[in-house]
């Protein structure tokens, strides 16, 4: 958990960077990278500087919402998360079956997701047994095994059962190149109150799956531990699971979360919207929105030794996929970052103190 002292800027669509005039001229809205005394917009070379957003005739200040005064020397972090407008799911693949005619072939599924992790210890665990089929009559028919027969089994199994509400099942190839395409679903969602600060809908849960292929029925171990002694074809990861983030709902989420900053009673926040009348959203719910992120220490420090620890504050600034250039690029500019960092993690700059 971030106990960092944080301040959210959401740009309006369409919104820029102020380019003239003291925080005082902000439209509502309308960002600005002032210097430290808020006189006109930074530049480059200033050591220090301040943001600033003009109000909107709901909330309860007219004065702009400021953050802290930031120097170059005690920035933590600066990096960027860029939007995810679409994700994908984790993707298992199983091909080259090595049986013989009349054998048994045994795959186990197991999946994992915030949800399922809280009913079972070890993942959901389903395994789906099936006969390898008649072989064609060719010289050595023992060694040529119809897999498409195989395989449709299998998928026919998997979507009929319970599991397939997290993992979807189907065939690729024909014959012998017949393969076995787990594909990990989206989970069902869960129930919540978009405006309780308890729950975060956002932090997306997902399936993470595995799967096992072998000869021979399945057994009650199949949760702790598969055969591996007698592997029946190969497994193959082709994708890992990529989260789309950023969207204007999570976003908005995020303001909630930090409107304590729009308000006139700090850390006042409230489980349904009507009980805070100023609270004030500049997210498109159907947006996609790059983040911006400043972690830094403020000026005053700890000049002396003494039994307490030494805080930080953060700044985030979000915009939209088609405003975000010019933010990047004045950031970028300002704190001398040569790499261009599009991390969706923090990444420790060499801006330590």
């Amino acid at each position: 958990m971030d106990f960092s002292l944080t301040t959210v800027y959401v740009l309006p669509i369409g919104g820029t960077l102020a380019t003239s005039g003291d925080s005082s001229a902000l439209t509502a809205g309308q960002l600005g990278m002032f210097k430290a005394d808020l006189s006109a917009p930074a530049v480059a070379a200033d050591q220090r500087i301040r943001f600033a957003m003009g109000r909107f005739p709901k909330e309860l200040t007219t004065l702009s919402k400021k953050s802290d005064i930031i120097d170059k020397n005690r920035i933590i972090d600066y990096y960027t998360v860029p939007a995810i407008p679409s994700g994908v799911t984790k993707q298992v693949t199983i091909n080259g079956f090595n049986v013989h005619c009349g054998e048994q072939v045994s795959v186990t599924i197991r999946a994992f997701s915030d949800a399922l992790s809280s009913v079972y210890s070890n993942g959901w665990t389903e395994s789906f047994m099936a006969l390898a089929p008649c072989c064609d009559c060719d010289s050595d028919p023992c060694d040529t095994v119809d897999a498409q027969a195989l395989v449709d089994d299998l998928v026919a199994q998997i979507n009929a059962s319970d599991i397939k509400d997290y993992v979807g099942a189907a065939r690729t190839g024909s014959a012998g190149t017949s393969a076995l395409v787990l594909t990990a679903k989206i989970p069902p969602a869960l129930n919540a109150n978009d405006n309780n600060i308890a729950y975060n809908q956002y932090t997306l849960d997902y399936v993470d799956l595995f799967a096992y292929v072998y000869k021979g029925a399945f057994t009650s171990m199949d949760d702790l531990i598969y055969d591996r002694c007698d592997v029946a074809g190969t497994v193959t990861y082709n994708r890992e699971v990529v989260l789309a983030r950023g969207s204007g709902k999570e976003v908005q989420l995020i303001e909630w979360q930090h409107s304590s900053y729009q308000n006139a009673n700090f850390k006042q926040h409230y489980n349904n919207d009507f009980f805070d009348i100023n609270f004030v959203t500049n997210a498109v719910p159907s947006a996609f929105y790059t983040e911006f992120v400043i972690k830094f220490r403020p000026l005053e420090g700890n000049a002396t030794w003494g039994p307490h620890s030494e805080y930080d504050e953060t700044v985030r600034i979000f915009a939209s996929v088609d405003d975000a250039d010019d933010i990047k690029t004045a950031l970028d500019a300002w704190v001398g970052v040569g790499e261009k960092h599009t991390e969706d993690r923090p990444f420790i700059t060499t801006f330590h103190v």
